[in-house]
């Protein structure tokens, strides 16, 4: 095993995910380049999480949902709390369509590990700040306990109010539970 070629391979894999010059279009031939860059790193080296954790990511926005919850096992595998391949398991179950309680455990875990890791509040965890809570009250609302998934859904509101999914996420709720309309949710939020 080659450290220096493990390393370089890493390195141009993370590389491979940066942006078109602030574009927030991705160039999918990157994204290929850094997949294929990860793929010869787990050759050398089948447990390097660097290389699993960017496989996950890499399947991730190429829709792969499957093999990114593949790659995203083998990292919680090697390193079961990590709160990234927690996150990134129970946002491709997500995406599959299976809400059900490993998903919630999953999420609940990359809260529980992020809370201890940073002791800090839970709005700094993630770029758009709010979204892990937001994702545990779609899952939530997913296995159809409503009250609880409104319970996060208004928590990640308090952290961003601009969060327009989990704003019309709230009102689905809402809807769901009769209690209140939608143009009634704007107001409020607008009242504040």
């Amino acid at each position: 095993m080659n450290p220096n070629f493990i390393d370089a391979r890493i390195y141009r894999g993370i590389i491979g995910f940066s942006f078109n010059k602030g574009n927030l279009s991705l160039d999918v031939n990157n994204i290929s380049y850094a997949q294929f860059d990860f793929e010869e790193v787990l050759k050398q080296d089948k447990q390097n999480l660097k290389a699993l954790k960017g496989l996950t990511k890499a399947c991730k926005m190429q829709c792969n949902y499957e093999l990114g919850l593949k790659y995203a096992l083998k990292v919680i595998m090697h390193e079961p709390k990590s709160p990234l391949g927690n996150f990134n398991a129970a946002d491709c179950l997500k995406f599959l369509g299976q809400y059900n309680e490993n998903t919630l455990q999953y999420i609940n875990q990359a809260i529980d590990q992020e809370k201890r890791r940073y002791e800090q509040r839970i709005s700094i965890y993630f770029r758009n700040k709010g979204k892990i809570i937001f994702y545990k009250g779609e899952i939530l609302f997913g296995l159809n306990r409503v009250n609880e998934a409104r319970e996060f859904v208004l928590k990640a509101l308090e952290i961003n109010q601009n969060y327009e999914l989990a704003i019309k996420t709230l009102s689905i709720i809402y809807l769901d539970l009769g209690l209140e309309r939608f143009d009634e949710i704007l107001q409020r939020r607008t009242n504040k």
